[in-house]
């Protein structure tokens, strides 16, 4: 019985340590993104200064993940290129290692639960008494996050502790170098942090349970397994993102192999050469040293290492653009490509308008909505419309064709418009929750009601895209935006008259005006989008000179 309530005890441990890095980082965010974002934009104009600045923000934030999202957003934005994006990742990597310090030196010097419970105590009081948008309430998480990682450090190691005594450790000693290489990659991996591995290893260190040569091939294992955090982060993102994940991994694996293969002797050269007693300093100096070696192994190549990267990873599924392929050799081709992912964007835009309000065919779509995330379902196609608009730019420059011209403006503003409907849809979004969670019979109606129209628009407008023909495009077309333009008319009309009785406050009334007003300024830049995209320069001309009900 003591045994197994000991195995609960180090799994708490390791929850209350991972809950405390995810509060740590999630805090980090919101304090220091600006400062810390303007810091890496502006170290980054040589490999040497991307790495310094890697470390010493990573460092000073105790959140290396942090650091490499910032990255990845960056390289995602075009505000750095992979090169420098790649130098700061090693120069997180390096910087992680000073939690670990913190860890060695603080973890098991004091007694931790006098650190612990008052910063849990004090900031957690703080957090639970502020508002989310005050600057003390993510302090306060921030330091609620330390508490909670001591503690559970506490947790760890004092469950190490008691199943020591109830397990012959020595026994797995003789495991070969290779199982704790592939365990510490394999822990890493799932629980998504090297720093939990490394308490637990240190933890396991410090009551000799392990020997320094295990521990090492674990903490090697775990660097290398902390690299699938950042390749999860770029699965759904563009190319960019996804080589400076690829980047990453081959940084961590290529220096892990010849370190691992004199294992033995760089453990005690470790030992020998800085005269270390202390078994968990010696392990903590070992990680630091794997990672600067890291650095001075692909300094000198980061630039080709780099432009090998982009040459190697060119396409993938999940992102993948016809313009990327087309390139711009030639701008007929180019503009047959722009077009053709113009209406993919158009398609994915109106499926965004679906997802919002859980509108689906069948079970397996349903099934598919519960997953989606739809602020970076929305962050995605903001990134996808960045990509026409520059490629639509580049394009017009290499030409003087008047019918080009015109083409590509009309392929422009079609996605523009469309951008603006999704924008007008995702700041809906909190509205639809508040009406569909309604106990208010007549804001609930509203919400069905809008659902319904939604249903009924998208429909329509993946008609016109995918079934119907030329011939018919304005006069459906003008069917549709006549049917918003009464609608709209409408629906006012209905609440004024209705919502007197429905003993709605002042904030209510405004807040199903307001929302009736974004549902429809989307629904008409939709029309508009699917008009640029769909008629000819006439045709839309005349379009356009259409009444409209919201200027």
């Amino acid at each position: 019985m003591v045994f197994y309530f000991n195995v609960w005890k180090l799994l708490a441990g390791i929850s209350f340590f991972l809950f405390g890095m995810n509060y740590i980082e999630a805090s980090l965010r919101n304090l220091a993104s600006r400062t810390f974002k303007l810091f890496l934009k502006k170290q980054t104009s040589s490999n040497l200064k991307s790495i310094l600045s890697g470390a010493i923000t990573t460092a000073a934030l105790q959140s290396s993940s942090v650091v490499n999202l910032i990255v990845l957003a960056f390289v995602s934005a075009n505000v750095i290129q992979v090169k420098n994006a790649l130098g700061l990742i090693l120069g997180a990597n390096l910087g992680s290692t000073f939690s670990s310090w913190i860890i060695a030196v603080i973890g098991f010097s004091i007694n931790i639960e006098n650190l612990a419970f008052p910063l849990i105590g004090v900031a957690g009081i703080f957090i639970a008494l502020l508002n989310h948008d005050n600057k003390w309430y993510n302090i306060s998480k921030f330091f609620f996050g330390f508490g909670l990682l001591f503690l559970g450090l506490d947790y760890i190691k004092n469950s190490m502790s008691e199943l020591v005594a109830h397990l012959n450790f020595i026994s797995y000693t003789q495991y070969s170098s290779i199982f704790f290489l592939l365990l510490g990659f394999l822990i890493t991996a799932l629980i998504q942090s090297s720093m939990a591995t490394m308490a637990i290893v240190l933890s396991a260190l410090n009551l000799n349970a392990i020997d320094l040569v295990s521990a090492s091939a674990l903490v090697l294992g775990s660097e290398v397994g902390t690299t699938i955090k950042l390749l999860i982060a770029s699965y759904n993102g563009p190319l960019v993102k996804k080589r400076v994940a690829v980047g990453n991994f081959i940084f961590n694996l290529i220096a892990a192999l010849p370190i691992f293969i004199f294992l033995p002797f760089i453990d005690k050269l470790i030992i020998n050469f800085f005269k270390l007693t202390d078994n968990v300093i010696a392990l903590v100096l070992f990680q630091t040293i794997v990672n600067v070696f890291c650095i001075i192994l692909f300094y000198p190549f980061l630039n080709r290492f780099s432009n090998f990267l982009e040459k190697r990873i060119t396409t993938s599924k999940m992102n993948y653009l016809l313009i990327d392929e087309v390139g711009l050799k030639n701008v007929d081709n180019g503009i047959i490509a722009l077009e053709s992912d113009n209406k993919r964007f158009l398609l994915q835009s109106i499926q965004f308008l679906r997802d919002v309000f859980n509108l689906y065919d069948d079970l397996s779509q349903k099934d598919n909505n519960k997953k989606k995330n739809l602020i970076k379902l929305y962050e995605r196609l903001k990134f996808f419309h960045g990509q026409l608009y520059n490629y639509s730019i580049r394009l017009l420059n290499l030409t003087e064709d008047k019918k080009d011209v015109i083409k590509i403006n009309s392929l422009i503003a079609s996605s523009r418009n469309s951008m603006y409907a999704l924008k007008s849809v995702k700041d809906a979004i909190p509205d639809i929750a508040q009406l569909k969670n309604s106990t208010n019979e007549f804001k609930y109606l509203f919400y069905t009601n809008a659902m319904s129209k939604a249903s009924i628009y998208a429909s329509k407008t993946n008609f016109l895209l995918l079934e119907s023909s030329s011939s018919q495009y304005f006069k459906e077309l003008k069917e549709l935006y006549t049917l918003l333009a009464n609608d709209y008319v409408d629906v006012l009309a209905d609440l004024f008259q209705k919502g007197t009785n429905a003993h709605l406050s002042e904030i209510e009334i405004s807040t199903l005006i307001n929302f009736n007003r974004e549902m429809y300024t989307a629904y008409k830049s939709y029309v508009f989008g699917l008009k640029d995209f769909l008629l000819d320069s006439v045709s839309a001309a005349t379009f356009d000179d259409l009444p409209g009900f919201i200027r």
